[in-house]
């Protein structure tokens, strides 16, 4: 960077920092969880919602062809699946909103062992030259 970039950048810089506000807006960790226990509200009214007009659709085609009642349970058995897991996740969230020491200790360990697989995968990909298939090797 030159010098005259920097005599324009740098003012702006400094008035971009000076007129934010005071807080940016960012979530707490325990915001965001409150976010994911509405998320995981939307998500489990919506597998009762699949649920019910699946078994409203078997109802109704009961006394139809057997293979047209059967076209239900991917269905039902979807939101079923949804539910197990949601309740899982909403399990999770409780724990993590009621011990904030472990979860710090369970997301600092996720992001070294991030940070290492990437410093891994950059090394493994650094190292590697690409090799032209015309050239002799001499």
């Amino acid at each position: 960077m030159t010098r005259t970039h920097f005599n324009i950048v740098f003012p702006v810089f400094v008035a971009a920092v000076a007129l934010a506000p005071k807080s940016a807006g960012a979530l707490t960790l325990f915001q965001l969880l409150g976010f994911l226990d509405i998320i995981v509200g939307v998500f489990v009214a919506l597998s009762i919602v699949i649920y019910v007009g699946a078994l409203i659709v078997y109802f109704i085609r009961l006394g139809n062809n057997m293979t047209y009642r059967d076209d239900t349970f991917p269905f039902m058995e979807f939101s079923i699946a949804i539910l197990f897991v949601i309740s899982v996740l909403l399990a999770i969230i409780h724990f993590f909103q009621r011990n904030p020491d472990a979860m710090l200790k369970i997301v600092g360990v996720i992001v070294f062992i991030l940070v290492l697989a990437l410093i891994v995968y950059l090394i493994r990909t650094s190292g590697k030259k690409e090799s032209r298939p015309n050239e002799e090797r001499r």
